[in-house]
């Protein structure tokens, strides 16, 4: 009797669909039984079977999602890339495979893998299209770790060489968006041969990781942290300002000078190149890199014996 009854509900919820065959419209048994999230939607994109699964991960009841468009459930940005890949399934009467998120009805975002396939009628003619969904949100998170993990370097949690290019080209839109201006920080640990023969490499790599600390303490989180390679570091980011790099690396400084009063053994010190631009007109973060290199070497020089 509660079957009976919630098919009841389905009907009058959904109101008449002619063109769709009534075999469709008593597929809601069966969908139910499928752990997947399944619905079928006519060619205006209102939903006519709507399984119990969908529902689940919308928070919300079955009966409620029947005859409503993806426009009255959910935000416009959203809808309207679910109704595009709808329109393409129709056009093309091929199925398409998506992964694509879910919001519910209290605003949290899963990710799913969704296969929309075209509704073809007795006499030939797309009527609508049909979804099956299947939640990867978990291995969307390990997905992300993993690229995550490829980004960053595992010594000192810094981004590495691939991690300071993947980001930078996007931060790089942002400072032209923002009319900002860049600045690029080459800094490179001194006496690091010096640190690894007198006291062992594990030694070596805790002043790595030591810089890599004071590094996080002295820049801003939207600035560009990166492990170069070897003793080698990169910092990149936009500024407001010309002078901001000279306060900024005085702050760096400063921040040695403490670390420096507490350990006796070695003093922790770096050479450093630093090339901001005044204008929008600026060249590729590889020639920032090769000019604050170069400026590095110049500072690394002055000190003689000490910066080697």
């Amino acid at each position: 009797m509660e079957a009976k009854r919630k098919r009841e509900d389905l009907r009058k919820a959904q109101g008449p669909h002619e063109d769709l065959p009534r075999d469709y419209l008593r597929q809601k048994d069966i969908l139910d039984n499928v752990p997947d999230i399944a619905w079928l939607k006519d060619r205006e994109g209102r939903f006519v079977v709507v399984n119990e699964a969908f529902g689940k991960a919308c928070g919300l009841r079955p009966e409620d999602l029947v005859g409503k468009t993806d426009f009255d459930i959910w935000p416009k940005e959203l809808a309207e890339k679910y109704r595009a890949a709808d329109l393409e399934v129709m056009r093309t009467g091929t199925k398409k495979q998506l992964e694509e998120p879910l919001l519910d009805k209290d605003g949290n975002f899963s990710w799913m893998e969704t296969i929309r396939t075209p509704i073809v009628s007795d006499w030939g003619q797309i009527i609508g299209t049909a979804g099956i969904a299947r939640d990867i949100t978990g291995r969307k998170r390990i997905e992300e770790e993993l690229r995550a993990m490829s980004l960053r370097d595992d010594l000192t949690g810094l981004y590495n060489r691939r991690g300071l290019f993947f980001l930078a080209e996007h931060h790089l839109r942002v400072i032209k968006r923002m009319k900002s201006r860049p600045f690029l920080l080459f800094l490179d640990l001194d006496r690091m041969k010096w640190i690894n023969d007198t006291f062992g490499h594990p030694e070596g790599d805790r002043a790595l990781k030591e810089l890599a600390e004071l590094m996080r303490k002295t820049f801003r989180e939207s600035d560009i942290l990166a492990r170069f390679g070897g003793d080698e570091f990169v910092v990149f980011g936009g500024m407001s300002s010309l002078g901001t790099t000279q306060i900024i690396i005085s702050r760096l400084l400063s921040h040695l000078e403490e670390r420096n009063k507490s350990d006796s053994r070695y003093r922790l010190s770096v050479s450093i190149g630093a090339v901001e631009y005044p204008s929008l007109d600026f060249p590729s973060l590889e020639e920032m890199i090769v000019q604050a290199d170069n400026l590095m070497y110049q500072d690394k020089q002055k000190k003689g014996g000490l910066g080697i």
